[in-house]
């Protein structure tokens, strides 16, 4: 069984949650082992990050290890057939250092 991947994300956000249920219908629609959360909620607190920086960045979880920001990006999008060019690109060195 794939490992499963875990996103925290600010839902109060109208621009996060907006992208986040886009990925969320992707995932869902696929079959992908790919888990949604919402800091709001208690499931916050098994990720071990205080609300204020959970809200500024999305964290990604996968093989038990918490990123954030573009390599959280790079996680999510790497698991989606569909985005997974974006997802080597932005990892292409100097573009890495562009978007990060």
């Amino acid at each position: 069984m794939p490992t499963e991947t875990r996103v925290l994300y600010n839902a109060e956000c109208p621009v996060c949650d907006a992208e986040i249920c886009h990925y969320a219908a992707y995932t869902s629609k696929r079959d992908l082992p790919v888990r949604y959360d919402d800091l709001n909620t208690e499931a916050r607190e098994a990720w071990g990050v205080d609300a204020t920086t959970a809200a500024q960045r999305l964290h990604v979880m996968h093989n038990g290890e918490i990123h954030a920001g573009l390599d959280a990006f790079r996680i999510l999008w790497s698991q989606m057939p569909r985005y997974r060019p974006l997802a080597w690109i932005t990892g292409l060195p100097g573009l890495y250092y562009v978007f990060s």
